[in-house]
């Protein structure tokens, strides 16, 4: 896709400081940074990827919205995929993922559960199971047998899924969107399509 690997850094999620892996990086050339990690290890990857003036952007694997504060000025440099349904304001009110995206938002508006990617992600797996059982029953046999032959879900809020013996992957592209954390609004702001990397971009990445 265009795309090439100039380095590959270990950090240790607990660190505070990343900024000796990130100037490696840098000094190797790269033109944007994929950080696989979550939680503070994000945090602590953006803040040191603005210190450094570092070029480009820098993708992390997930953000909650309990994080986007903890960002500061740091937030424009970070691009995080976020679903849907964490961005709902945003989102085109015919978007066929909207019914159950409203369906999640009233449950968890009443149980005072996260409207984020954590949240829609737990609630997802517990309707798949209640959903499968619904389907199948109870036995546990049973569900295994219809998760591994042809599985498909098209309202799940992260995303359509079809489940073989081979591949129980996640997620299904239509349910996400590109955001980045603005913690002066304190919401994810969705990008647009203007501001979106070109999937046939020439840039380096790690």
């Amino acid at each position: 896709m265009g795309l090439e690997v100039v380095s590959e850094q270990t950090i240790n999620p607990t660190a505070t400081d990343y900024t000796t892996q990130l100037a490696a990086l840098r000094d190797a050339g790269a033109e944007a940074v994929y950080a696989i990690a979550s939680g503070a290890a994000v945090v602590t990857a953006a803040q040191g990827f603005a210190a450094l003036d570092m070029p480009g952007f820098l993708l992390v694997q997930n953000a909650s919205a309990a994080q986007i504060e903890l960002f500061g000025d740091a937030a424009p440099d970070v691009r995080v995929p976020q679903p849907k349904v964490a961005v709902v304001d945003q989102i085109d009110p015919n978007d066929p993922l909207m019914p159950p995206i409203q369906e999640f938002i009233t449950v968890a508006q009443k149980r005072d559960v996260p409207i984020d990617l954590f949240g829609a992600g737990g609630y997802s797996g517990a309707r798949i199971i209640s959903d499968t059982i619904a389907e199948v029953g109870a036995d546990p046999a049973a569900i295994f047998e219809a998760w591994n032959n042809d599985f498909e879900d098209d309202e799940n809020l992260a995303g359509a899924i079809h489940w073989t013996a081979d591949d129980h992957g996640c997620c299904g592209l239509n349910a996400w969107v590109w955001a980045v954390p603005d913690p002066a609004a304190g919401r994810f702001t969705v990008l647009r399509p203007a501001e979106t990397p070109s999937p046939n971009s020439t840039t380096q990445a790690t």
